[in-house]
């Protein structure tokens, strides 16, 4: 949401000196409301994306459709000239999950400073952030980190970062950074198109005259994640003035919808509006205006939320549905292993009807002990007695992603089986991860057109690999009774007057 000539095209010095730009990544959503903590472990090896890494190792990031990858594509044709080295330096990233351990966050944050003082000097440092990472004891460490880093690296040093869509951006970060970049949609198709925009403007800061200037606000109101949805509605709507707003200010547009599941002074949506040096005024006037377009979608940015039984009541025959677990997970992360909506399409005798992937890897282990064409016997929750399950299929919960999430990315969810209840299939993995490839219907020998209903443990993610497949989708919130509003979510660190959309 730029305009070329203004941010991109900065004409190059014919002796221009060599510059050096370091590559570093630190990613991590967190759900505060998730019980338990998310260790050092988790950035280490992590069940769906690829493992920590640090110097050299990153170079294996090349080719594929990740942020670093877009990053690369564009900055290494530069190498041959002389005019640029990239310094490879470090790169962490964990599922979404709950709290960050303190431990784990000082190790992580203590290994990205000791690998950026080693680099040498840095005239750029390019950062894969997610932007709402929380920590116990750190409530903002994408801004933490981003002043550490200043206080590193100096005034001149240009730090560009991208940003997930659902960043929760604070006045650090926008402070301490020169440009932030965020992903552009919601399912994330553009995380390589990301990557490419912050190398370029990366470049065009080295080479400018003038840093730029910028203008930056929060919203007064939360989204829910399955408002938030690009691909059409009042969000669609909204990235659209984005992009006319951005090509008639001639400004680059940096909007975040927030992640609402973390519970920090800065959750919500914000806006930030960089314009060139002197063009404060056109910096701000283009966000009011952004800012008033918001709040004019407010009332429509909170979509229809369903009990699990009210949902199923509203399948039509014949009719391709997916009921899309919204409140349950696990790319939020959520733990992925309420049984509302199984229960709901177990109860009504729905056909052709599937749930994937709950967590529930007590149940994958007993599966596997007894192999396909047995039975077990599990607990299930306001049922007196044990319910039967035969198993269809066992895996190892390995598979290579083909959607245009995740293209090329592999997913390691450990065993994995596809079980039936009366009618209903339903698919357990040993460690969560959220349902949004076909890949993950694939690893136990089923595609989506095996079934008429879908139950996916997904916001919105799924619309990129299954969206096309559906006639009907219903949000559904497990954690729901039939007739009650939505649970209320209590926030604790959240700035005064910010309205919360249900």
């Amino acid at each position: 949401m730029s305009s070329k000539k203004h941010l991109f095209h900065t004409p190059q010095p014919h002796h221009a000196p060599r510059r050096r730009v370091g590559l570093l990544g630190v990613v991590h959503e967190t759900n505060t409301f998730e019980s338990g903590s998310t260790r050092y472990a988790a950035f280490a090896q992590p069940a769906d994306r690829e493992p920590l890494m640090q110097g050299d190792a990153l170079w294996a990031m090349r080719g594929t459709r990740s942020v670093m990858g877009g990053m690369l594509e564009v900055l290494e044709p530069q190498l041959p000239t002389g005019l640029l080295e990239l310094v490879p330096l470090y790169r962490a990233s964990a599922a979404p999950s709950a709290m960050v351990e303190s431990g784990a966050w000082q190790r992580i944050q203590s290994e990205v400073l000791q690998a950026v003082a080693q680099a040498g000097p840095l005239d750029g440092l390019l950062i894969e952030f997610h932007g709402a990472m929380v920590a116990e004891g750190e409530r903002d460490c994408e801004g933490a980190l981003l002043a550490a880093l200043r206080a590193c690296l100096g005034p001149q040093c240009v730090l560009v970062a991208t940003l997930d869509f659902h960043a929760n951006v604070s006045a650090a970060m926008v402070e301490h950074a020169d440009v932030l970049v965020p992903y552009r949609t919601y399912p994330h198709i553009d995380m390589f198109e990301t990557g490419q925009r912050a190398a370029r403007r990366m470049l065009a800061r080295l080479m400018a005259d003038a840093p730029g200037c910028h203008a930056w606000a929060q919203a007064a109101f939360l989204i829910p994640l399955a408002g938030q949805y690009t691909g059409d509605g009042a969000m669609g709507a909204f990235m659209q003035d984005c992009v006319i707003a951005a090509r008639r200010h001639a400004v680059d547009v940096a909007f975040c919808g927030g992640f609402v599941l973390a519970d920090t002074p800065d959750t919500g949506p914000s806006l930030v509006v960089y314009a060139p040096e002197g063009k404060q005024d056109v910096a701000q006037q283009a966000l009011r205006s952004l800012m008033e377009r918001l709040q004019s979608y407010r009332s429509a940015l909170a979509p229809a939320l369903w009990a699990p039984s009210e949902a199923v009541a509203r399948l039509r025959p014949q009719e391709r549905s997916i009921l899309a677990d919204v409140a349950d997970n696990p790319g939020a992360g959520c733990a992925a292993d309420n049984l509302a909506t199984l229960c709901a399409l177990h109860d009504a005798a729905i056909p052709r009807s599937l749930v994937a992937t709950l967590n529930l890897p007590h149940w994958a282990s007993q599966a596997h002990a007894v192999g396909v064409g047995a039975e077990i016997a599990v607990d299930l929750p306001g049922r007196d007695l044990p319910v039967v399950m035969r198993v269809l299929a066992l895996g190892d919960g390995h598979y290579r992603c083909s959607g245009a999430m995740w293209l090329g990315r592999e997913v390691r969810q450990g065993p994995t089986a596809r079980l039936r209840w009366g009618a209903v299939e339903l698919i357990v993995a040993s460690l969560p991860v959220q349902a949004l490839d076909p890949g993950a219907l694939m690893c136990t020998g089923v595609s989506a057109d095996d079934y008429q209903v879908l139950s996916l443990k997904s916001s919105v993610h799924f619309r990129a690999a299954f969206g096309p497949w559906a006639q009907t989708i219903l949000n559904v919130d497990a954690f729901r009774q039939p007739g009650d509003p939505a649970p209320e979510r209590i926030y604790q660190q959240l700035r005064s007057g910010v309205a919360v959309l249900s």
